[in-house]
């Protein structure tokens, strides 16, 4: 089985695994446009990397354009310069299109889709995570569905001593749609490309 990851960006297929990892080089302020592309290919090398592990055999790839028949997950985002959370996920043809009202709603979507098939995050790290039973297909919505945080801001708490597993609390945080923490110089930005709002 093959699944394709859609991403809207030129050279999407070659460039997502660097895109994910470029936020220390990203102004997310002054280029939402380039700070999109990052969370969004975070987004996507995410699917991928708990995808493989869901199907046993399957190879994922990524494209900029939607395959004809192969079976797809395209990631979109509405406003580029937002952090806004709302998304939806919609069935299409041979796949689904995970769209964010905002970036932070894109990569949302994303761990919203790896819910359905079983994924949980219980904690911080490889030990927190629970994985769904091998499957043969992926679990696709049967009707468009729509999400919006019921709290747009508070979800979140600060720790007073820089962590040495600070990254995996704050991705675990991510995958469980927590948005505030406090700012540490190590992980700033990639808590900006996680979508989270700093505590102040």
């Amino acid at each position: 089985m093959e699944i394709v990851i859609v991403l809207p960006f030129e050279d999407a297929e070659t460039q997502t695994p660097v895109w994910a990892v470029e936020e220390a080089a990203v102004d997310f302020r002054r280029d939402p446009d380039r700070g999109a592309r990052c969370t969004l290919a975070f987004a996507a090398t995410e699917l991928k990397h708990f995808l493989t592990r869901t199907i046993p055999g399957i190879t994922v790839s990524f494209d900029s354009g939607r395959p004809s028949r192969t079976v797809f997950i395209e990631l979109q985002v509405r406003r580029p310069h937002s952090k806004a959370e709302a998304f939806t996920l919609a069935p299409c043809d041979n796949g689904i299109v995970i769209t964010g009202e905002g970036r932070t709603g894109a990569l949302y979507g994303a761990y919203e889709f790896l819910r359905m098939q079983g994924w949980r995050w219980l904690a911080p790290g490889p030990a927190g995570e629970i994985a769904p039973p091998p499957a043969a297909a992926l679990v696709m919505p049967q009707a468009k569905k729509e999400y919006a945080p019921s709290m747009s801001l508070g979800r979140g708490f600060d720790f007073e001593d820089a962590s040495k597993e600070s990254r995996e609390l704050y991705l675990w945080m991510a995958r469980n749609r927590l948005n505030l923490s406090g700012y540490r110089p190590a992980t700033g930005a990639f808590c900006q490309k996680l979508g989270m709002s700093p505590k102040i």
